[in-house]
């Protein structure tokens, strides 16, 4: 062997060397990147995952935090309460009427709106993916508390924003500046005495030619005794606070007082129990962990004993946990929504009169 064949040899192993170190380089810089964007993808969809676990007891009383139980304080006479647990619960209520409702928007909107108000927007789920949906529009959400959402994540709506405001106050928004309001389970929230001026309000600053959409639950059918009885407990809670709860077809018989046009109520009536497949579950599951959150203010009203309240509720997650439960129990939420027309110079001057002024 000379010497060029032995220093060929040498530099074809060094060329060999080097392209092995290489090629992990790249491996390993593929393995990272694949990592980061799969973390990344993760935190983006993050918010349209639901938990897995033991079906028979809801997801979010599994997710306890030490602020569970702290509760935040609120100028309105609400029926349940502003907890971190509640935060968890509705965040799971979002993804059931979801799928409930086949969407996020049930209003004939010809077009994607300028301007979008979610009233109550409570964690601001609602709000996010109407963004998301809709980048051609600004969607805000107004609530007592503004929602923790990580405003900086590069996946967060430019074109969305929350603000900290009183629905029984004037909003501080230019009358007939908005192209769609929703309102979603707000009848816990809005004393039944003041549903008449609130929602003239509201109607005031719609656009000619907007909308606005009002969801809410209302009765139970062919519930068992235990459940009949807790529903009838939260029905005295809301009339001892001064709320409807659970007002249903009523929704419409209001919005047909604010001279709205193209008003229509649709009714949804859907299984309550695991009998009724992933609906049937995820209705059953809110429904028990909205008895959770009530306990306290039906305890107060001194109809129940503890104990009886809690064989009630203990016989309820049995019944609507058994799939095959023969009651074929079923709940009904209500959608209602009214369209703004071409309003009179005197109605116009009337609505803006009212919203003027601050509520007594």
């Amino acid at each position: 062997m000379n010497i060029f064949t032995l220093v060929g040899i040498i530099i074809s192993f060094a060329v060999g060397v080097v392209g092995v170190v290489v090629g992990l380089g790249a491996l390993l810089d593929a393995i990272h990147t694949i990592r980061e964007h799969g973390k990344t993808l993760r935190e983006r969809w993050r918010i349209n995952r639901r938990p897995s676990g033991d079906r028979n007891v809801p997801w979010f009383t599994r997710h306890r935090s030490s602020e569970s139980s702290e509760e935040i304080n609120s100028p309105v006479s609400e029926l349940l309460p502003h907890t971190t647990q509640e935060q968890y619960r509705l965040s799971y209520q979002h993804y059931m009427m979801r799928t409930i409702l086949g969407g996020n928007i049930t209003a004939p909107l010809s077009a994607a709106p300028a301007m979008i108000v979610d009233i109550g927007c409570g964690t601001g789920q609602w709000v996010l993916e109407v963004a998301r949906a809709m980048p051609g529009s600004i969607v805000v959400g107004i609530d007592l508390e503004i929602p923790q959402v990580n405003m900086a994540h590069p996946y967060y709506p430019r074109n969305c924003s929350f603000e900290r405001l009183n629905v029984l106050e004037p909003f501080p928004y230019m009358l007939q500046s908005i192209d769609y309001l929703h309102l979603r389970f707000m009848s816990s929230s809005i004393p039944l005495a003041m549903w008449s001026h609130v929602f003239h309000c509201l109607a005031s600053y719609l656009k000619p030619g907007g909308w606005i959409e009002w969801v809410e639950v209302g009765a139970v059918f062919d519930g068992s005794p235990a459940l009949n009885r807790l529903c009838k407990a939260w029905d005295e809670l809301g009339r001892q606070r001064g709320h409807l709860a659970r007002p249903g077809s009523q929704i419409a018989q209001t919005l047909q007082t604010l001279e709205l046009i193209n008003i229509t109520y649709r009714p949804v009536r859907v299984p309550l129990g695991a009998y009724g497949g992933q609906i049937g579950r995820m209705t059953a599951q809110d429904g028990i962990a909205i008895f959770h959150a009530l306990r306290p203010g039906i305890l107060n009203l001194q109809t129940m004993t503890p104990q009886e309240f809690d064989w009630c509720l203990g016989q309820v997650q049995v019944e609507l946990n058994d799939p095959r439960n023969s009651l074929q129990t079923t709940v009904e939420f209500a959608i209602a929504y009214g369209q703004r027309g071409t309003a009179s110079p005197a109605t116009v001057q009337a609505r803006e009169k009212a919203s003027a002024s601050p509520l007594k």
